[in-house]
């Protein structure tokens, strides 16, 4: 009986596309702060930019740590999402924590 093969897996690389999406959002979503709207349209977007941002985020992360265990998924893409993902998320992180001490 010949020996089959493991099928590559993509998970890393859709960790990277979905990465790079939730990045773009987060910029979108600074670049609605400085636009010139109305409040209504304001809210709109923010609400529209922020849901996808927090979906997308935790699911690139958990495809991208998915993809670095698998053994036949790009360990590479894989990490570039996870850090794609993270860093945003600490800057973020670091400004919360900052609003608290800066007055």
């Amino acid at each position: 009986m010949p020996t089959q093969t493991a099928k590559k897996t993509h998970f890393g690389f859709t960790a990277l596309i979905l990465g790079v999406i939730s990045i773009l959002l987060l910029g979108i979503r600074f670049a609605v702060a400085y636009m010139r709207i109305s409040p209504e349209i304001f809210g709109r977007m923010n609400q529209f930019t922020t849901l996808f941002f927090c979906i997308l985020t935790p699911l690139a992360f958990a495809l991208g740590v998915w993809g670095h265990t698998r053994k036949n998924d790009s360990k590479a893409y894989a990490r570039i999402a996870i850090g794609l993902t993270t860093l945003p998320f600490l800057v973020l992180l670091v400004q919360f924590a900052l609003s608290f001490f800066v007055r």
